[in-house]
């Protein structure tokens, strides 16, 4: 089976972003063609260096945390075994939750303010290892090991970023996004982001603007088993 899943082959969102990108000659915005997600998600591959398939997680976006793709899919992500969940919020009022995926260095962040289900509405990807407790208990992220979007490197510095890619979409200055889930591992730092497709790729910079995590999130959720 290992064999099996090393062997699919599915375009890689790093791939996907990349491609075809150039500055917008009046704006600056990066031009490029549609991430690949599909209706039918692939378990996520996570090959033998350890490095996970990211066009696989990002079809996951939308999909329901009950679904059996997504079941699946987190246990092969978690190393044979359910991830750690932290909820935030009820039934009355909405609930979130963050999936912890500590060996592969992501986060899963699903919601449900409607009562019809939770679905997964963000991914982050971590760019330095470290330590964070959280309900009594401490989990160590590794850094994710895969290719990033937009042909990125952790530890890039913002003027680089922004050099190579143009102005971003949006952007903020030690400003906490509206949109961004908040939990022990989300703090208040400097941010831009980029639309690709139907994907916002957010790139969340040190305080001495180093590029260390990236928040992948659909622009527009469909409804999705």
């Amino acid at each position: 089976m290992q064999k099996f899943l090393a062997c699919l082959v599915c375009f890689s969102l790093g791939a996907a972003l990349a491609e075809a990108q150039s500055p917008n000659p009046r704006s600056g915005a990066v031009v490029a063609t549609e991430p690949s997600v599909s209706n039918d998600a692939t378990e996520p591959v996570v090959h033998p260096a350890g490095t996970v398939d990211l066009a696989a997680i990002v079809d996951l976006l939308g999909k329901r945390i009950d679904g059996r793709a997504t079941r699946d899919s987190f246990v092969l992500l978690n190393q044979g075994v359910e991830p750690a969940v932290h909820v935030d919020g009820n039934a009355f009022v909405g609930e979130s939750r963050a999936y912890f995926f500590p060996a592969n260095g992501m986060i899963f962040h699903s919601v449900d303010y409607s009562g019809a289900g939770q679905r997964i509405g963000l991914v982050t990807l971590i760019g330095s290892a470290r330590e964070v407790y959280l309900g009594g208990r401490e989990y160590a992220f590794e850094i994710f090991r895969g290719p990033l979007p937009l042909r990125l490197k952790w530890g890039q510095s913002r003027a680089d970023v922004l050099r190579r890619l143009g102005y971003p979409a949006a952007s903020n200055e030690g400003i906490s996004l509206s949109d961004r889930p908040k939990s022990a591992i989300h703090e208040t730092r400097d941010a831009d982001e980029f639309q690709q497709g139907s994907v916002i790729v957010r790139l969340i910079y040190t305080d001495s603007g180093r590029l260390e995590e990236i928040d992948l999130q659909q622009t527009i959720a469909p409804a999705r088993q």
